[in-house]
């Protein structure tokens, strides 16, 4: 059986996920292929993520989220996972129109709002709500 790391879970949700054809704006980083950016030693890159948006796409490794060759998010900062929004109602009523949206709550206090993730926010909101310990809507470290 294989340990339960991040590269591990990261590769398999997200595999499943393409294969099934359910995240065309995902492509996987074969094990040991070179992803075309500096990475820290002993970091795995996952998969290419394209953002609905214009923007720049996430390369998911197995310790952060990084675009535009800069970190956007560190998974062992991250304090807790909100899909679409805090509220609740408001989330409700956004759940067609801004599905593809992630808010990360940082350990220090800041957040990080990544919007246009697709299909991709699913797999990726699994990943983060099982790293923190509780598979719910909002999940956080107390």
């Amino acid at each position: 059986m294989l340990a339960r790391t991040n590269e591990n879970y990261l590769r398999w949700k997200f595999g499943h996920w393409v294969v099934k054809g359910y995240t065309p704006n995902v492509t996987l980083v074969a094990p040991g292929q070179d992803a075309g950016i500096a990475l820290e030693p002993g970091e795995s890159p996952i998969a290419w993520v394209a953002l609905v948006a214009a923007s720049d796409p996430l390369l998911l490794t197995d310790v952060r989220l990084i675009q535009s060759g800069q970190a956007l998010v560190r998974f062992d900062d991250v304090a807790a996972c909100i899909w679409i929004d805090r509220d609740d109602e408001t989330a409700a009523k956004l759940k067609t129109e801004k599905f593809h949206r992630l808010i990360l709550e940082l350990r220090e206090g800041r957040e990080v709002v990544i919007e246009g993730l697709g299909q991709a926010v699913f797999p990726l909101l699994n990943f983060f709500w099982n790293k923190l310990g509780r598979y719910s809507g909002r999940a956080a470290v107390g």
